[in-house]
């Protein structure tokens, strides 16, 4: 049986290879970590207005 730390090592590899592979650009990057900050105040804002992590839901 293969352990969750040897499948993390091999996630992490894999990820790795496939960055170098795709080569993401410093455009790439900005817009990823836009639409993640976009995403948590949505989400924030969300729970202040509703009360709930993921409105309609629970």
């Amino acid at each position: 049986m293969v352990n969750c730390f040897t499948l993390f090592n091999i996630y992490v590899i894999f990820l790795y290879i496939i960055n170098s592979l795709l080569i993401m650009t410093p455009e790439a990057e900005r817009f990823n970590g836009w639409a993640a900050m976009l995403g948590f105040v949505a989400a924030v804002g969300a729970y202040v207005t509703t009360g709930q992590i993921i409105p309609g839901w629970f």
